[in-house]
């Protein structure tokens, strides 16, 4: 007869992991399931993971636990950057805005030169953006009234 694996587990079989599971177990500390999400993030992320070479309809659960790291990541950065500008930007007593700018989140990424250089090029497109905005006004316009009939 063969041997059991300590845990009860048979040679060949393997635990099942739900989603949920693998990234709380990942986590510093248990995060709440948000009900609010914008459901288009999760449904992009198929299109994505075919993108970098995935299968055309990935499972459910891959789905699933990619949602959950890239939820958790953001998360995770987000209260980084929280706790960076209350460390560091000058305190106003009469600031109340909860927004915050690029300076926290190019700190903290400051060291991962890829997601550096990628913010960086984001918040040059953004300002190029705003830029072209202000010198055709109406071409903006009429490119958001015809994506919001599409």
């Amino acid at each position: 007869m063969g041997k059991k694996k300590a845990g009860g587990e048979g040679k060949g079989k393997r635990k099942k992991v739900s989603a949920n599971s693998a990234a709380s177990s990942s986590a510093k500390r248990p995060r709440k399931e948000r009900k609010n999400v914008a459901p288009s993030i999760k449904a992009d992320i198929r299109p994505i993971m075919f993108g970098f070479g995935d299968v055309p309809d990935p499972f459910d659960e891959s789905v699933d636990v990619l949602y959950a790291m890239v939820t958790n990541f953001v998360q995770s950065v987000t209260e980084r950057a929280l706790r960076w500008a209350a460390e560091n930007e000058a305190s106003d007593e009469t600031k109340t805005s909860t927004t915050l700018s690029h300076k926290p989140f190019t700190s903290i990424v400051r060291r991962d030169q890829r997601l550096y250089k990628r913010i960086k090029e984001l918040l040059h497109m953004h300002e190029e953006l705003k830029r072209d905005r202000q010198v055709y006004p109406e071409a903006y316009e009429e490119g958001r009234k015809e994506l919001a009939s599409a």
